[in-house]
């Protein structure tokens, strides 16, 4: 599945996208052995200070292609927020939970690579 359009669509910068079957490339483009497996696309919500203020970004972003794009309600589409805290830690409230699970969109939550 090439999902340039719906990445179009969505709106937000986009990070990383590729096709599966498509010869793997580097971030610079440079080319790799082999074939993506899966088509693969990621998005930038960097303007969002907390996860929850970039739950409500990404849920704007679904709401106004969802009806043209079934596929974004496809159970084989996996779908998943990444984030790496910055700071100590941060409280994500009911409602933006609830965003996710509306979209099916697993969160994943990376800690602070710092060294002390």
């Amino acid at each position: 599945m090439d999902l340039a359009e719906i990445a179009k669509g969505i709106g937000l910068p986009i990070a990383r996208i590729w096709t599966s079957g498509k010869g793997r490339k580097t971030l610079k483009g440079d080319p790799l052995d082999g074939v993506y497996p899966e088509s693969y696309c990621a998005f930038k919500v960097t303007e969002a200070e907390t996860i929850s203020a970039a739950i409500i970004i990404i849920d704007a972003a679904l709401q106004l292609i969802a009806n043209s794009h079934a596929v974004l309600q496809y159970p084989d589409l996996k779908k998943s927020l990444y984030c790496t805290l910055m700071d100590e830690g941060e409280i994500i409230d009911k409602e933006s939970l609830g965003l996710l699970v509306k979209w099916g969109i697993q969160l994943e939550i990376d800690g602070n690579q710092e060294s002390v």
